[in-house]
């Protein structure tokens, strides 16, 4: 899932999912590309006049540059102004409506996951220099990493009054990275169904979500190889289906000769191991979002677990050998466009 410290793509060919629906017929279609939460945005809507697409897509353009502002864990938004109020130890001034929502969403899915999954990781993830977009990285002060690891805040420790924030806990700091595209792609893409537009795909980074189906057939999707040129696999994918992948690609850095991604856990305070990617289908884009995550944290030995708790089951994941697991409902939408030698595995689903 799709965040606010993502990797900044440079072409096309970043985007962890690609749409590769050609037009069909006479239908026009517009692609519109452009970047907002520090990544690539594309919009593809099918079946309206190139001035309504542009305007469509622009909409969608400023309502995640408002969400970028508004939610970025250290700027002058609503969130930093929380997030700073609980590093001040004082209560926050009050929250939005819409943002409190999330929090329960996401205390929701802290509990799913067992605490494997939480927005409460957000000192965690400015120690290791991801939480801004402009910075590649960097391997934490061991002894600010132990603090962290010792103290290990959950979002149990938060505080809720009258909308305003508050809590007693050291370390406490709020990211929606790990959930909060999922929640913008769907606003997006119900601002688009709001204007009319019936048949369209809105694709943040590589996680996308669908609107309606080009006259009646699948959309076809490309996954991208997390450690190759190309795509790894092909899914055909219906109306308001949600693709989303987490991978130990999308961000990271070198030092010392040992490479460290974005992905951390906060069991052990350093990036998971296990896994390279994790693709999740599903109906809600907030739960691919999270679950995509989770699973990469719950790593080859535990992820069906993972699944069976957070209710997904249309799944592929990547080993760093490039071994691939596919879930039985997983295999009826996907086609692997590049085997790899370690093979393919086969799971009935969670």
């Amino acid at each position: 899932m799709s965040r606010f410290h993502l990797i900044r793509l440079a072409t096309l060919l970043g985007l962890a999912a690609l749409v590769l629906n050609a037009c069909s017929g006479e239908e026009l279609q517009h692609r519109e590309r452009f970047y907002a939460l520090g990544t690539l945005v594309e919009v593809t809507i099918h079946g309206q006049p190139k001035r309504t697409a542009l305007a469509a897509a622009d909409r969608v353009r400023r309502r995640l540059e408002d969400y970028q502002q508004r939610w970025h864990p250290a700027g002058d938004g609503e969130l930093g102004r929380i997030n700073r109020a609980l590093a001040a130890g004082e209560t926050s001034p009050a929250a939005s409506d819409e943002l409190l929502a999330l929090l329960a969403t996401g205390r929701e899915l802290e509990r799913l996951s067992g605490g494997l999954f939480t927005p409460a990781i957000g000192e965690l993830i400015r120690l290791w220099g991801f939480e801004d977009d402009g910075h590649d990285g960097q391997r934490p002060d061991p002894q600010a990493l132990e603090a962290w690891l010792s103290a290990r805040p959950s979002l149990r420790d938060l505080r809720e009054e009258d909308g305003r924030l508050a809590s007693d806990h050291a370390g406490l700091r709020l990211n929606l990275g790990g959930y909060a595209k999922g929640y913008l792609i769907g606003q997006a893409v119900d601002d688009l169904r709001s204007q009319g537009i019936k048949r369209a795909v809105v694709n943040v980074g590589g996680d996308l979500l669908t609107l309606g189906e080009p006259r009646g057939r699948p959309w076809r999707i490309g996954i991208r190889h997390p450690h190759r040129e190309g795509i790894i696999a092909s899914l055909e994918v219906g109306a308001d289906t949600a693709v989303f992948t987490s991978g130990d690609y999308e961000r990271d850095f070198e030092q010392d000769g040992e490479r460290y991604h974005h992905i951390l856990d906060p069991r052990s305070g350093y990036p998971a191991r296990g896994l390279s990617a994790a693709t999740v289908i599903h109906s809600d884009p907030v739960r691919a979002d999270a679950a995509s995550t989770a699973l990469m944290l719950a790593g080859p030995e535990d992820w069906p677990t993972m699944a069976r708790r957070l209710g997904v089951r249309r799944i592929m994941l990547v080993e760093p050998d490039g071994r691939i697991h596919l879930t039985e409902s997983m295999q009826a939408h996907l086609r692997v466009e590049q085997t790899p030698e370690a093979g393919v595995r086969s799971w009935p689903d969670p």
